[in-house]
């Protein structure tokens, strides 16, 4: 087993060994129990489910929250020459029944899929006659900490799962107290869970605040700080976001905005460019 783990990790990501942890990971998916992983943004939660995607019969389900994860996830299998595919945004029924077509017949091993779409009855159906090694829910904190309102379907995955003959499950998140760790449990419906958490402290990252009443001049002086650096600025709305781009538009700044509010096409287009 771990040669064939060694094996496929140097044929597909070219790597010699496993970063701490991923192995035994990526044993326990391969020994199909359910895994709960807490391991820090950069620590390579992504290889814990497409390595043994590779080594499993069947296709790997992958839930994640986000187009632009899985946009990036799925550019980056290609690249290697892994089949994978999404099933996400904007799909009209006769779309989605083509794509499901694909990936019943078409040897694909990772499919990306929107928390949403596990509760379309067409697609529940298709997926109970495929052969599914495991599912991976990523940002699996997610089902805790914002299941109630940012993403409600996250909490039906459990209902999901169940329907799929309790297929096994992969969790994954970068951050878990106690309390949401016990929340993923309880919630996917998890079975003598294998438990592997890793360290998050983050020595690279640091967190400062200011109480500052201008807050565009207090940017502009950051920004003038790191000319050369590519920055992400969070804020609490979408008309928040287009005032900001504009207004360091303005001061020369080469900006954007990016929100739920953009069409597929325009989100795609800013997150490339980005």
């Amino acid at each position: 087993l771990i040669q064939e783990i060694q094996d496929t990790l140097k044929k597909y990501w070219g790597f010699e060994q496993l970063r701490p942890l991923q192995s035994e990971i990526i044993q326990s998916v391969l020994k199909k129990n359910d895994t709960l992983t807490v391991l820090s943004t950069g620590a390579g939660k992504s290889l814990c489910y497409q390595l043994p995607a590779m080594l499993l019969p069947g296709v790997c389900l992958v839930v994640s929250p986000l187009i632009a994860l899985m946009e990036d996830q799925l550019l980056e299998l290609k690249t290697k020459g892994i089949k994978a595919m999404g099933l996400y945004g904007p799909l009209s029924e006769d779309g989605l029944i083509q794509r499901l077509d694909n990936i019943s017949y078409g040897n694909y091993k990772i499919v990306f899929i929107a928390p949403e779409r596990l509760q379309n009855p067409i697609v529940t159906e298709r997926f109970a006659q495929i052969e599914l090694s495991f599912l991976a829910v990523d940002e699996a904190h997610c089902i805790s900490q914002w299941g109630h309102d940012f993403r409600p379907s996250y909490r039906s995955i459990g209902t999901f799962r169940a329907q799929m003959n309790k297929l096994p499950i992969l969790a994954l998140t970068a951050t878990a107290t106690p309390k949401v760790i016990e929340d993923i449990r309880t919630n996917l419906l998890l079975d003598n869970v294998q438990e592997y958490l890793g360290p998050v402290v983050r020595s690279a990252l640091a967190i400062k605040r200011y109480y500052y009443v201008n807050k565009v001049l207090l940017l502009s002086i950051a920004l003038r700080r790191n000319p050369q650096k590519c920055i992400l600025i969070y804020v609490r709305s979408r008309s928040k976001a287009e005032k900001l781009s504009q207004q360091l538009k303005t001061e020369g700044y080469d900006c954007s905005y990016y929100h739920a509010g953009l069409s597929p096409e325009e989100k795609s287009k800013r997150l490339k460019y980005f």
